[in-house]
């Protein structure tokens, strides 16, 4: 499981833009872990996960899921209002670098739910920081690239990764702002910002707040 809680909180980083106007956006990530006993690459550990992120000039706040690292991966389940999510995180930055481009964060990620694909690793109790750099390739609103890495004492791993975003708006960024505040509501989590609608919908919107599901009640307390 520290492998895995490693990995979750990676990918948001890699799906993830730098940006002082906050946003919400869908994001996909690839993960590439190096086997720490040979250097062919065809040992490395391949890993993909597809989420939903409230991102800010303070910090990020996401949830989401592991899926297949293949092209014919069902994703189907990935939706803004699914509260059967594999895990929730939150991160604060800390620090960005105009030189180079790259930031720093401090990320703690929650696991709630184990795929049925995962292998379960010890977890680290700690936060871990995390760098990251956006590319300037890309649709700036749809599949926008960043890199990014992380080299920790600790973990003694060395993980590098790839991730593109979408930018929502309308009804499937209230689905998602939604959940976001139902795993507030839910978890309590100290988040260390608030979150704003950013939606920007421009007319009327469904009340979804009328039948939401408690993750706890459908997860319960693993």
């Amino acid at each position: 499981m520290k492998l895995q809680r490693i990995f979750c909180s990676f990918v948001l980083l890699v799906g993830t833009a730098v940006t002082a106007q906050s946003v919400l956006f869908h994001g996909t990530s690839v993960v590439i872990i190096p086997s720490n006993q040979t250097s062919a690459p065809g040992n490395s550990t391949l890993l993909a996960a597809n989420f939903f992120c409230y991102m800010g000039a303070r910090g990020y706040f996401s949830f989401g899921w592991y899926v297949p690292a293949t092209s014919g991966g069902d994703t189907a389940h990935c939706r803004p209002d699914n509260p059967l999510f594999h895990w929730y995180e939150h991160a604060k930055l800390l620090s960005c670098s105009p030189a180079s481009g790259t930031c720093t964060y401090l990320t703690q990620n929650f696991p709630i739910r184990a795929p049925v694909h995962a292998k379960p690793l010890p977890l680290p109790e700690r936060p871990v920081e995390y760098n990251i750099k956006p590319l300037d390739i890309g649709n700036r609103e749809f599949g926008q690239i960043a890199v990014s890495y992380i080299d920790d004492s600790a973990t003694r791993l060395q993980v590098y990764g790839i991730g593109t975003r979408e930018v929502l708006k309308g009804e499937e960024c209230k689905k998602a702002l939604w959940t976001l505040k139902g795993i507030l509501k839910d978890w309590e989590p100290d988040v260390g910002f608030e979150l704003e609608d950013v939606c920007d919908d421009g007319g009327k919107s469904e009340d979804l707040r009328e039948g939401r599901v408690k993750a706890q009640e459908v997860l319960g307390w693993l």
